[in-house]
């Protein structure tokens, strides 16, 4: 009777462990950004994962002809954008 008892045990606790691992490896996999490098716009950063991206906003002023500062909504401070629309950040 023990033994049946120890024999579920065992095969629950080994099936738990699998699936354990499992969803370690996978949230790794989904979750772990890589750094893909700087832009041409002032070194704006980001980092790229399986579900998001990262992305650390750092532009610089732009000028005129004349040398005067053009107004436009300087982006700074990182952002992130989520998967579906994680490549969004390209095109703004």
């Amino acid at each position: 009777m023990i033994k049946k008892n120890l024999k579920k045990r065992v095969k629950f606790l080994s099936i738990l462990l699998l699936l354990l691992l499992l969803l370690i490896s996978l949230s790794i996999y989904l979750f772990k950004p890589e750094y893909v490098g700087a832009q041409s716009d002032g070194g704006t950063k980001v980092w790229k994962a399986k579900l998001y991206t990262i992305v650390k906003w750092n532009q610089l002023p732009q000028f005129d002809e004349d040398g005067n500062k053009i107004i436009n909504p300087k982006k700074d401070g990182y952002k992130i954008y989520w998967w579906p629309n994680q490549d969004a950040w390209m095109y703004l």
